[in-house]
C-alpha cells in the first residue's frame, strides 16, 4: 500500500457488472477494501485489497494472494482483530446487523473474538441490510451490499464512517 491513506471505501456484494465496476473505479478514496463477495477484483483500477466471502470462486483467492492483495492490516484497521478497527465478512452471531432475506445470521467465532478483543469498530458484510449495533464498547457496522447500492467510507485519522449510496 502506497502513500497516505485517509479515506477507505469498504465494499461487498460486488458482482462483475460494468456499471458497478465503473462506479468503484471512480470512487474518491485512497484505498478500497472488499469485505467479501467481490467477484472480479482484477477490474478494480484503484488500490484494492480484500478478504473473502463465500460467493467468490477460487480464482479470486488466487488473484488476491498472487498480487499481495489479501488484506490483513493497515494503520488502525485489520482483519485479524489486532487493531481497534476490524473488518470481517460475517457479522457476529447475535448482532441485529446480520440479516439476509429477513433471517438473522452470524458467526459465533466472530462474536467470541469481539468479546475477547473489544475493538472500537467492527465493519462486516454478508448482510442484505446496513446498520449499526453496539456490543459493549464495540460498534458493529453492516456495510450492506454494493449490488443494493450500499457501501461505507471510513476516515482513518478521524475513526469515523459514513454510509454511502451508489
Amino acid at each position: 500500500m502506497s502513500g497516505t491513506i485517509r479515506k477507505i471505501a469498504l465494499i461487498a456484494g460486488f458482482p462483475c457488472a460494468i456499471d458497478l465496476i465503473n462506479y468503484v473505479n471512480n470512487l474518491d478514496a485512497d484505498l478500497i477494501i472488499g469485505l467479501g463477495d467481490v467477484e472480479c477484483p482484477q477490474y478494480i483500477k484503484s488500490e484494492f485489497y480484500g478478504i473473502l466471502g463465500e460467493m467468490e470462486d477460487v480464482s479470486v483467492l488466487k488473484y488476491l494472494r498472487k498480487n499481495n492483495k489479501y488484506f490483513t492490516k493497515l494503520s488502525n484497521i485489520s482483519s485479524d482483530f489486532s487493531s481497534e478497527v476490524v473488518v470481517t465478512h460475517y457479522p457476529p452471531k447475535g448482532s441485529i446487523t446480520g440479516k439476509i432475506f429477513g433471517v438473522t445470521i452470524g458467526s459465533e467465532d466472530i462474536m467470541n473474538k469481539v468479546k475477547k478483543h473489544q475493538p472500537l469498530l467492527l465493519f462486516h458484510a454478508h448482510s442484505s441490510i446496513r446498520g449499526e449495533f453496539e456490543l459493549g464498547k464495540t460498534k458493529i457496522v453492516s456495510i450492506g451490499n454494493l449490488i443494493n447500492g450500499h457501501y461505507v467510507e471510513y476516515y482513518v485519522n478521524e475513526m469515523r464512517y459514513e454510509f454511502k449510496e451508489v
